[in-house]
């Protein structure tokens, strides 16, 4: 059994050794930028200047940088901590050379009413189905103890016939993209008017990247969420070609189970 073994280990050390031959300088990259995310993770949890620390990635090309996340994913079972790293530090690279042209401005403004009007359209669904749910409630409703209602909007980027997302790196966006992210509590509706500010009082011009360049306009806090909540890059999101909303209704009941 020992023998077994200690021959099964020789094959694959060996095999590893051959990798390493064919592919070191690939190898050598990722395990620097390992060493790196390692290191981010850390700064991040000190809360000490994530952009000084990104700084060490200026050598490294957005196409290295994807070269690295693509093969990543393909050694996983599932999205990871490191593999998100990845993907924030291609988000970083990427913005910080990002230029507004006027075609880039209106794509965004564009989805940013497209937002708008997915929160607004969950909002204005969830109104009457609120109020019969508060009167069964007031009415003692022999089930209805509670319940919760939250609307979501999720972000595609889907190929040209729209049936399915786009391959390579923009699946990995779908793969990472938190629903936590555009999901809002439709029950108290000041609540959520607030949070979503779709009074426009708060208006997300002011965000990094987006200053100066909207002064005119009103930018939603989706927009907000999507720029600096997630690993989507700027043209990332000025890709997304297809949102889903959805209405999320739970009836619960609750009963206690004293002892006899």
């Amino acid at each position: 059994m020992e023998q077994e073994k200690n021959t099964i280990l020789d094959r694959e050390t060996h095999l590893l050794n051959y990798i390493r031959k064919i592919v070191r300088q690939k190898l050598f990259f990722i395990n620097e930028v390992d060493d790196i995310c390692q290191n981010l993770s850390w700064l991040k949890m000190k809360n000490e200047t994530f952009s000084e620390a990104l700084k060490k990635f200026e050598p490294y090309t957005v196409e290295q940088l994807e070269e690295v996340i693509l093969d990543n994913r393909k050694s996983v079972k599932k999205v990871d901590d490191k593999l998100e790293c990845y993907m924030e530090v291609r988000q970083w690279k990427i913005n910080e050379t990002f230029e507004w042209t006027p075609e880039n401005r209106e794509k965004l403004l564009h989805l940013n009413q497209k937002l708008m009007n997915c929160f607004e359209k969950l909002r204005n669904e969830a109104i009457p189905i609120v109020a019969v749910l508060e009167k069964r409630l007031d009415d003692k409703d022999a089930f209805l103890h509670d319940y919760e209602i939250e609307g979501t909007v999720k972000p595609f980027i889907l190929t040209a016939d729209n049936e399915e997302p786009c391959d390579g790196i923009d699946n990995i966006l779908h793969e990472i993209w938190d629903d936590w992210a555009l999901k809002i509590d439709l029950r108290t509706q000041k609540w959520f008017n607030d949070n979503l500010y779709l009074t426009k009082d708060l208006n997300w011009n002011i965000d990094r990247h987006l200053k100066g360049q909207f002064d005119e306009h009103y930018i939603s806090y989706a927009i907000h969420i999507l720029h600096d909540h997630t690993c989507w890059s700027l043209p990332d999101i000025l890709k997304i070609n297809h949102l889903w909303s959805e209405l999320k209704i739970w009836h619960q009941n609750f009963e206690d189970i004293k002892t006899v």
